[in-house]
């Protein structure tokens, strides 16, 4: 639960659709005000993630932004020797460096008055997957960046508190096959973006990810 007091702007940015629903739905019951994006080109609310200024401009018509959700959007499924370099390039550069672009324009949006980034991404990238390696590369990828802006973000006054999910859902990612529920992931995104995380920084929170 958030701080259904005090009301919000929440971002979310590229988040599965049954998921971004699930949270959209969430929030707007507790008060909140939701802009949701998406990198679907043929959407109205689209930005494009491997553009700098695309983030800059969500950000500025999302208005005074308090809290932004951000995901790993890309997980082809294939063995490592089958997959392409072309496909492998791809993935990767829109699982990291849409999300650093993503966490860079948030750092300026929140810059003299704090806010908080929570990231989402796979299990996998915890602890290795077959079925995607571009998911478990990113998600990896996307876990350390989680921890590294954590880092720069405690630095800032007021603070920018950055944390991370890990899990796994076949409706987000099909190339996983647990089946966490969407109520529990939310709840973990609601907690990080929320007056309860205010001495979190730079932390990634398991849910219903088993494995090493």
């Amino acid at each position: 639960m958030t701080d259904s007091t005090a009301s919000k702007v929440w971002v979310l940015a590229g988040l599965p659709e049954s998921l971004g629903e699930h949270l959209a739905q969430r929030l707007t019951q507790e008060g909140h005000r939701v802009v949701s994006a998406t990198p679907n080109a043929d959407a109205a609310n689209h930005y494009d993630p491997g553009q700098a200024a695309s983030w800059d401009s969500l950000f500025a018509n999302a208005g005074t932004v308090d809290v932004v959700v951000l995901a790993i959007t890309a997980g082809t499924e294939s063995s490592l020797v089958d997959m392409s370099l072309s496909q492998f390039r791809n993935d990767n550069e829109a699982n990291l460096i849409g999300n650093f672009l993503g966490i860079q324009a948030a750092f300026k949006a929140f810059e003299g008055r704090g806010g908080k980034i929570v990231t989402l991404g796979s299990a996998s990238g915890r602890k290795g997957a077959t079925a995607s390696p571009t998911l478990a590369a990113g998600s990896g990828g996307l876990a350390m960046l989680t921890r590294a802006s954590g880092v720069e973000g405690a630095s800032h006054k007021p603070h920018i508190h950055v944390n991370g999910v890990l899990t796994d859902n076949h409706s987000l990612w099909p190339t996983v096959t647990a089946s966490v529920g969407l109520d529990e992931i939310a709840e973990a995104i609601l907690f990080l973006g929320g007056p309860g995380a205010d001495y979190m920084t730079g932390s990634l929170l398991p849910v219903g990810a088993s494995g090493p």
